[in-house]
């Protein structure tokens, strides 16, 4: 490493970056041993993920985070992650299936900080995938999405959890105020209005209240964009719109029919 370098931080971090910048240079085509390979993607990683280079040509530290930021080269895996908005930590997410009436962990699977806690689902459930008799899944609602909610249907398992809330992060009327109609692929806002859904190639699909937003009076309190409102239909959006249904019925999810359960929940770790 050059030292002595004017500058302070700034020019120590364009020197630590060009540094790791020849470094990799001078290994480029050249094959070399697993161990070796693996700390090379490291240094191109952590030289490149942080920092930016100026109009100057030096390079400095970034504003922001990188997506998916690695956060230590002891541990490649492991990221930033939240159990909400307050409570951040650095490291792993431990997943726990747990049998509710022994209260015995039978399957565990951890995943980088950053890990959404659907995507541990089918390493959590894999010992049932041939059982005649499969448990009924309990969960919060970061396992109720619609596509966990889609696969696990298919796949024979009965999914007790609580949909995830629908907001609007301004404030105005959030989705669940619209009548999505998945059969007659319609929706009607607060103001009675009734559109026809647009259908995607890819499923799901959007509806515009354009055409009415102009001079409804509720503007004001459904939307601030110019082009008026969209609502987003989701692939699933059946599924989806059973399940709220579902837990308006029975807002408490009582637990106490036959059957055997499994619960699902993850933990920092």
């Amino acid at each position: 490493m050059r030292l002595g370098r004017p500058g302070g931080t700034r020019g120590l971090v364009d020197d630590l970056v060009r540094d790791c910048l020849a470094a990799l240079e001078a290994l480029e085509d050249n094959e070399l041993p697993a161990g070796c390979a693996d700390a090379a993607e490291i240094v191109a990683i952590v030289s490149g993920q942080d920092v930016e280079q100026g109009d100057d040509g030096v390079f400095r530290i970034a504003r922001g985070v990188a997506r998916d930021r690695m956060i230590s080269t002891v541990a490649p895996e492991a990221r930033h992650g939240h159990k909400s908005r307050n409570r951040r930590f650095d490291g792993y997410k431990a997943h726990l299936s747990i049998d509710p009436d022994s209260e015995l962990i039978d399957e565990v699977v951890a995943t980088p900080a950053n890990t959404p806690d659907r995507d541990a689902v089918p390493g959590l459930l894999g010992g049932h995938d041939d059982d005649e008799d499969k448990p009924v899944v309990l969960g919060d609602s970061a396992y109720a999405d619609a596509t966990t909610r889609t696969e696990l249907e298919a796949d024979g398992f009965e999914l007790v959890a609580k949909s995830p809330p629908v907001r609007n992060a301004k404030g105005l009327f959030s989705k669940d105020l619209f009548i999505v109609d998945t059969e007659k692929l319609t929706v009607t806002c607060p103001a009675d209005h009734v559109v026809a859904i647009t259908v995607s190639v890819r499923g799901g699909g959007k509806a515009s209240f354009k055409t009415y937003c102009a001079d409804c009076p509720m503007r004001q309190r459904c939307t601030t964009s110019r082009h008026g409102r969209t609502i987003t239909i989701h692939p699933c959006e059946a599924i989806l719109q059973r399940a709220r249904k579902e837990q308006v019925s029975i807002p408490e999810f009582s637990y106490t029919q036959s059957g055997v359960f499994v619960h699902l929940r993850s933990e920092a770790a």
